[in-house]
């Protein structure tokens, strides 16, 4: 009963809305550079998910209280990314054990309420990790953050395109993260156009 209530509470705080509610804080306030371009990563990841979800078609755990696809597990996928770009961004041994222990705790609760399979938590872990590397890679030869947010748009529009293609509809939560990416570009060249501003001002 105890380890129950223990894995209810670590889903509902560290899940999609908690990592989403860190990503965000650290966006705000730590690093913009760095935290715009994980949440650009995480919510291109919400519809990337769905994709892979169809095309490998393995089925939730009889014990989860929804029916669908569980492979890769878009929870963990969500949150992986999440962790695995503070550990390749932040070399602090503190903070890279603390990314990977929580990325543990969330997967190995998911697997305790029945929700997911190991293997779907696995290999969340594992698109997340070749998607950061992957996007990391491409972010450093354009170069500019402007570009960045481009790139992600345009990948997240095809990933939706073929979404409905496989399915025949779009997801409301793929619709809210196509949502979120685009007004966080907004957000990010705002605030680009505005530091630019500032920027000259102070040569004058």
């Amino acid at each position: 009963m105890l380890i129950n209530t223990f894995s209810v509470h670590i889903l509902k705080h560290l899940g999609v809305w908690g990592t989403l509610a860190f990503a965000t804080i650290g966006f705000l306030i730590v690093d913009r550079k760095n935290f715009g371009q994980c949440l650009l990563i995480m919510f291109f990841t919400m519809t990337y998910n769905v994709v892979l979800k169809n095309v490998f078609k393995v089925d939730l755990p009889p014990t989860c209280p929804v029916r669908g696809f569980g492979f890769p597990s878009g929870h963990m996928h969500f949150a992986a990314i999440f962790y695995l770009e503070l550990i390749y961004f932040y070399k602090n041994k503190m903070v890279r054990l603390g990314a990977c222990t929580l990325m543990l705790i969330i997967g190995s609760n998911m697997v305790i309420r029945g929700y997911h399979y190991v293997m779907d938590v696995i290999g969340a872990i594992l698109c997340a990790a070749i998607s950061v590397m992957l996007f990391n890679f491409i972010f450093k030869k354009i170069a500019k953050h402007r570009f960045n947010c481009l790139f992600i748009v345009g990948m997240h529009l095809l990933t939706v395109f073929v979404l409905f293609c496989q399915i025949g509809f779009v997801p409301k939560h793929v619709l809210g993260a196509l949502w979120g990416t685009c007004i966080l570009c907004v957000v990010c060249g705002l605030w680009e156009i505005s530091a630019m501003k500032r920027l000259s001002q102070k040569k004058r």
